[in-house]
């Protein structure tokens, strides 16, 4: 597998940098924490670069991006702890809607995607786990879901879910409008990520497409782990650049700690980590981009990416906390 980043894609890479460094500093991270989802920089985001729809055709008012295209903007925003739901909403429910909308051409899916790009509507996918949620038919050929979903990125950024649920004829995917009083709290290990609970009883949903295969699941599986591996080897590069930035200017016993044999071998460790995490992470990407690629090739390529970019990004924030002393 051979591939080079294309002038367009180093060009969204840079925009993004820019864009990220502006509206999200590193150093206001830590004040983001608590805050609510940030509606504004979205919005901004979305007018200025139309990020938010880089994987939808241009013939539907998006640009017409490949998932490559979009993981150099991911590892970007990785890169910047950017608190937006662009893995979430642009990725990984684009990435199904526009495979459901294969299978159900012309569907709700359609609506949907014209909303995300017009509007910059968040739209999250509920992971489909082993106790999906029930559907039973309503009246007037409405669905009625209920169960409890834990753990979904960016919910509170959202207003309406992608929910995977049991029908009587297997497994379908449907669209369910979101209220205050069904997003519930959730405590979570990454502060930097908005995470909710899901509590559906009885609530109305949109048949979106049957997935009686399992093919609309596979898909949110692949880009999770493509879109995640692609985050955290962002996030390495980014421990990596303040790691040398500080050996660089910090002294002791009168000269650059970096210049200290056990600083080099750290940075160097984790420059050949962050450069194999972005290959993989990059790799999986251009996968999931090509259209003869086979669901195998795709599963293996991007659990190898998610598996070996997040281990890269725990070692290298590791040596960064050790270089920072």
């Amino acid at each position: 597998m051979r591939f080079v980043l294309t002038d367009d894609q180093l060009a969204f890479r840079e925009v993004t940098r820019e864009f990220m460094e502006r509206e999200l500093p590193l150093d206001g991270a830590v004040d983001r924490l608590a805050a609510s989802p940030n509606r504004a920089t979205w919005s901004r985001m979305a007018e200025r670069l139309g990020l938010h729809g880089l994987l939808v055709p241009e013939g539907r008012g998006g640009l017409g991006g490949s998932y490559l295209d979009l993981g150099v903007v991911l590892a970007e925003a990785g890169r910047a702890t950017a608190d937006l739901p662009l893995m979430s909403s642009a990725g990984v429910a684009t990435s199904v809607l526009l495979a459901a909308d294969e299978l159900n051409a012309g569907g709700p899916a359609a609506e949907i995607l014209e909303r995300m790009v017009d509007d910059a509507e968040v739209v999250v996918v509920v992971p489909p786990g082993d106790d999906l949620p029930q559907a039973v038919p309503g009246a007037g050929g409405s669905w009625l879901l209920s169960g409890h979903c834990r753990t979904v990125l960016d919910l509170p950024w959202a207003g309406r879910a992608l929910v995977f649920a049991a029908i009587p004829e297997g497994v379908a995917l449907f669209e369910v409008a979101l209220s205050e009083s069904m997003v519930l709290p959730c405590a979570a290990h990454d502060p930097t990520r908005a995470y909710g609970d899901l509590d559906l009883d009885g609530t109305p949903g949109t048949l979106v497409a049957p997935d009686t295969d399992g093919h609309l699941r596979r898909d949110v599986i692949v880009t999770s782990r493509v879109g995640l591996a692609l985050d955290a080897a962002g996030g390495a590069r980014k421990c990596l650049e303040l790691a040398v930035e500080y050996a660089g200017t910090r002294e002791q016993f009168g000269r650059p700690i970096g210049s200290f044999q056990a600083i080099k071998h750290k940075c160097a460790d984790v420059l050949l980590r962050v450069e194999a995490a972005t290959s993989a992470a990059e790799a999986a990407a251009w996968v999931l981009s090509q259209p003869g690629s086979t669901a195998a090739a795709a599963l293996e390529s991007a659990t190898l990416a998610k598996t070996y970019s997040t281990e890269a990004f725990v070692h290298a924030s590791g040596d960064l906390i050790q270089i920072l002393g």
